[in-house]
């Protein structure tokens, strides 16, 4: 509105000449009674901004950023803060009305673990942390991330591949090229595992992969994380695949009870 930029946490006002823009929303804000953050980041308006004061806390609250790495460092209890967590950071970030209580060992996992989830905290890559990161990516999407964050990631991700040796490294390495598309494919073989090979090629073609291009064992990888969490897309998905194929082999040829329970996770409803 009325010409200003809007960022993840609110509107921000970085000009001299967008002052008039800003006195503006602000009195449609107090017109419409809608909270909404504004975020000055301009020398001179900031200090004109305190004329605003005059309201009471209620209709308009001021926060002063300026002293928000010092703020922080006070909430943590630690001496020194990461050099590009910057007040500007901690305040896109709202790391101030984070819960300080969960703060272990460094402020770029918490950062991680309040921000993202508390599966990216973690610094010992092993089969356990692979399993939580499978389920992290079968659940939550890391869209729109801050820039920051985005960094801290990938700095994660680099630490658990080099810190990992074997089959766990080859594991992390493949899971991260696509680990979207790759959680619901190991979703997929949890699933329909005891399925035919014919059944589970077709159903994997769906996500772009063949089973005997891989750098890894996927079985191998699921031994060792599954069972896994559920996935709506996948599931969904899935229902419909088994039941057309159940349809197709009680037509045909005859089989026994033992060998239909074989095949059946039992998490399917369409089983």
């Amino acid at each position: 509105p009325h010409n200003l930029k809007q960022y993840d946490n609110g509107w921000v006002v970085t000009k001299v000449n967008e002052y008039p823009s800003f006195c503006l929303r602000i009195r449609d804000l107090i017109h419409l009674k809608k909270d909404e953050t504004m975020i000055v980041k301009n020398k001179m308006i900031s200090k004109w901004v305190e004329d605003l004061r005059r309201y009471p806390k209620e209709i308009i609250a001021l926060e002063d950023y300026s002293n928000l790495r010092k703020r922080l460092m006070e909430k943590l209890c630690v001496n020194i803060l990461p050099d590009r967590l910057s007040n500007e950071v901690i305040a896109e970030l709202g790391l101030l009305e984070k819960d300080s209580s969960i703060f272990k060992d460094t402020v770029e996992n918490w950062v991680l673990e309040t921000c993202v989830n508390p599966c990216w905290g973690a610094d010992s890559p092993g089969w356990c942390h692979l399993k939580s990161m499978v389920n992290f990516h079968l659940k939550e999407e890391l869209a729109n991330l801050h820039p920051y964050l985005s960094d801290l990631l990938k700095k994660k991700k680099a630490l658990w591949i080099n810190s990992s040796v074997g089959k766990v490294q080859d594991s992390y390495k493949w899971f991260f090229q696509d680990p979207v598309n790759n959680s619901k494919m190991l979703l997929v073989l949890d699933l329909i595992g005891a399925y035919p090979k014919d059944f589970k090629d077709e159903i994997l073609f769906r996500y772009n992969i063949k089973l005997t291009s891989l750098i890894v064992n996927l079985e191998d990888i699921l031994e060792r994380v599954a069972p896994l969490d559920s996935n709506k897309e996948v599931v969904e998905y899935l229902n419909d695949q088994v039941m057309i194929y159940w349809k197709k082999i009680l037509k045909g040829k005859a089989i026994s009870l033992s060998d239909i329970i074989s095949q059946m996770s039992g998490r399917l409803e369409r089983e």
